[in-house]
């Protein structure tokens, strides 16, 4: 799975009739409807604020025609950003209309066009599945503890000394065993 990490705008004429697209990660139904409603305050000219959006493992998704004819706008956008494999993220393409009739086929080409450019514009990265780790160290093992995370992209997330340090360890799934390994080694115990 992606997740959007540099939001992107695309337009394109058809027509006379322009499309602005705009990619932008978003949390849940709230924040999309907050989106939205932002759009509408910024593009009060315009005559369809279209959106589609995935949430969370690509099982919840949501998507409007915006008064388009049924199934030429959302679905074809809601198509373009599903072929990005991202998640938690909408895609708004808002239209202002050039007076020119584009057919059931003109509007699905125009928003899925708008779409792919605005996703093309965009960029990903892939979400990588972690797991936490916590512990006790002595002093004397922080110094090497450290350096170990470095070297694995460990991310200390918490420290607490006291007589000792206790220690919150984000690590990638992938490598995980083998940190925990090498943190036991350090400190000379099983954890």
């Amino acid at each position: 799975m992606l997740r959007i990490v540099k939001e992107a705008t695309a337009e394109i004429v058809v027509r006379k009739s322009r499309f602005i697209s705009v990619i932008s990660h978003c949390n849940d139904a709230d924040d999309l409807k907050s989106k939205k409603e932002k759009l509408c305050l910024e593009h009060p000219g315009a005559k369809h604020i279209v959106h589609a959006a995935i949430f969370s493992n690509q099982s919840f998704f949501s998507f409007s025609d915006d008064r388009e004819p049924k199934g030429t706008a959302g679905l074809p956008t809601l198509d373009v950003l599903k072929g990005t494999g991202a998640v938690n993220v909408a895609l708004f393409t808002i239209r202002y209309f050039g007076g020119i009739l584009l057919g059931t086929g003109g509007l699905k080409r125009a928003y899925c066009d708008s779409a792919k450019l605005c996703v093309s514009q965009a960029e990903f990265a892939e979400i990588k599945e972690t797991r936490r780790l916590e512990f006790t160290a002595g002093y004397q093992d922080i110094g090497r503890l450290k350096r170990l995370f470095k070297d694995r992209s460990a991310q200390l997330l918490e420290t607490v000394e006291a007589d000792d340090v206790r220690m919150l360890v984000e690590v990638e799934e992938s490598c995980f065993e083998q940190v925990r390994s090498e943190i036991e080694n350090i400190l000379r115990k099983r954890i």
